[in-house]
């Protein structure tokens, strides 16, 4: 954890013994009185919580002073199918701690109809992950998760007009993604990743009647996050959006 997530901008923080983070802040980042680490408001600024009193007993209370915003999320916009809940967890903290704008989730033709119905995506268990991958990324944002699709073709129809549109695909393509060109340099990505059993004939069919363009990784099977991540890697360099590093270090605020 680079960065503790708080709900609200609080000027003043207690934490207990019961919390997680207690653990993490007096067992491993060893806080003592006068010490400071990262916090972030979900959505909003950076800041430093300094260690005021409770040290060495079961209530720590900080002094929170906020700076600015991290860097917004890319424009890049995820679509896959349900996956099993715990190659749903992996894909929620890596498009939270990338910077994904969205996740877009719908039932695939090959996909297993009760992924959807897990207590990951009936409780809020989905946004902790979520937070997981923000906090990893020394970011605030997070991305809009959307899983009210029923089908690929009722993602689609919910997506804003991008013209940069891709596909992987392992089987049906000779193009690799290294070769991709963006058509508008500075627009939006849509970013199709296909389940664990792949693409039917039928989805296929209808992102290529949306326009998407195939493009594959590699001979190997990946792993869905790991597909995730190389995908990403090759699109954000392509569009510029890894050409500086940005405001990845915090300076410290005012005061």
């Amino acid at each position: 954890m680079n960065l503790l997530l708080l709900e609200e901008p609080v000027e003043q923080l207690t934490i207990t013994s019961g919390h997680a983070e207690y653990a993490h802040l007096v067992h491993v980042l060893k806080v003592k009185a006068g010490d400071s680490f990262d916090v972030g408001c979900i959505d909003g600024p950076r800041g430093k919580a300094t260690l005021r009193t409770g040290e060495g007993s079961d209530v720590l209370e900080f002094q929170v002073v906020w700076g600015h915003p991290p860097p917004p999320l890319y424009p890049i916009q995820l679509l896959t199918p349900f996956a099993r809940p715990q190659t749903s967890k992996k894909l929620l903290q890596g498009v939270a701690s990338l910077g994904f704008q969205s996740l877009n989730l719908f039932q695939a033709d090959k996909g297993e109809p009760s992924y959807r119905q897990s207590k990951l995506w009936t409780t809020h268990a989905w946004r902790e992950q979520l937070i997981e991958g923000v906090q990893q990324a020394y970011s605030t944002w997070l991305p809009k998760v959307r899983w009210t699709a029923k089908s690929l073709e009722d993602v689609l129809r919910e997506l804003p007009t991008a013209s940069n549109r891709v596909a992987l695909d392992l089987y049906e393509t000779q193009d690799s993604l290294t070769a991709w060109e963006p058509l508008i340099a500075e627009g939006p990505v849509l970013f199709a990743l296909g389940g664990e059993r792949g693409w039917s004939a039928r989805e296929r069919t209808c992102l290529r009647e949306a326009k998407f363009s195939f493009f594959h990784l590699g001979s190997r099977v990946l792993r869905t996050e790991q597909a995730l991540s190389v995908g990403f890697g090759i699109l954000g360099s392509k569009m510029g959006w890894l050409a500086e590093a940005g405001d990845a270090v915090m300076e410290p605020p005012p005061g």
